[in-house]
């Protein structure tokens, strides 16, 4: 995600992102969600996505929203 995104694209990263976290947690409980390595690990990138994408988003949108 470096480079010369704009905001749209980032907004469009995070929002990509957290429909898949949904995704995959819908209907999830705990104890299932525990026993999923590879669901936990993926959850963890796409966490990370939404993480740096948010930090990049210029300051002039933080302050507007």
């Amino acid at each position: 995600m470096k480079g010369n995104l704009g905001d749209r694209q980032r907004i469009e990263h995070i929002r990509e992102a957290l429909v898949h976290i949904e995704s995959f947690t819908n209907g999830l409980n705990y104890q299932a969600y525990i026993d999923n390595f590879q669901l936990r690990l993926a959850l963890v990138k796409l966490l990370e996505i939404v993480g740096e994408a948010a930090a990049a988003i210029s300051s002039e949108l933080q302050e507007e929203f």
